[in-house]
């Protein structure tokens, strides 16, 4: 955001509005603080006096290793990405062909792209021989 404002602040004399907007895609659930204070070592600590010289805010989180994140998703190709962001992290070889299965039922939504059909098959296959070493 900062580096964001910078920018701005050579042209412009005001600065733009941003949401922060996290994006996850971890083996394991999200479980960090959803606002900056959280994140801020000893900031509960802190005098109230000294709060607000303190950047504080929330952040729209997008967990993506929530099967329910998912299914909100509307656009073929944000779910499609989803689908293989999850695939990389899949923790076993049955999990993966699910998610597998998922990206492909999400490519009919985005079909005609022999591209991104060659990009899946190749991601998926590499992730399976992966899984396969580790297991």
């Amino acid at each position: 955001m900062v580096k964001i404002w910078e920018k701005e602040l050579r042209s412009e004399k005001k600065l733009p509005v941003i949401i922060p907007i996290v994006v996850y895609h971890g083996q394991k659930r999200w479980e960090v603080a959803g606002r900056l204070s959280g994140l801020i070592e000893r900031y509960a600590e802190l005098q109230e006096a000294l709060w607000k010289y303190i950047p504080d805010y929330a952040y729209e989180l997008h967990d993506l290793t929530s099967e329910e994140e998912g299914e909100r998703i509307e656009s073929g190709e944000v779910k499609l990405t989803v689908y293989l962001f999850r695939a990389v992290v899949a923790p076993d070889k049955g999990t993966l062909l699910r998610r597998y299965k998922e990206a492909m039922q999400a490519l009919k939504e985005v079909s005609g792209r022999r591209d991104i059909e060659d990009l899946i098959e190749q991601g998926f296959g590499i992730s399976l021989a992966r899984n396969q070493r580790s297991s």
